[in-house]
């Protein structure tokens, strides 16, 4: 869902840079005044998932979109 939200895989310059972040979680960094969201994995891909203020505001629209149409389908069937 990053990728399709636009944020860019990089791979850390050093292996420290991707323990110096919390894994699974999207974390902002201010960096020259510019606000980057930042995803590490370190174990599938040992990466980092990077993006900008619109990636993220992308990302949560797919994500709530997402959410909506798993609870939906939930409902299918006639149940409550």
């Amino acid at each position: 869902m990053l990728v399709a939200a636009g944020f860019h895989v990089r791979l850390p310059e050093r292996q420290e840079d991707l323990g110096s972040i919390p894994p699974y979680r999207i974390v902002s960094r201010t960096h020259d005044g510019n606000i980057a969201y930042i995803y590490a994995d370190p174990d599938a891909c040992h990466c980092l998932y990077v993006g900008g203020n619109k990636e993220y505001a992308e990302f949560e629209r797919l994500r709530a979109e997402s959410d909506i149409t798993l609870h939906s389908a939930g409902r299918a069937g006639g149940a409550p």
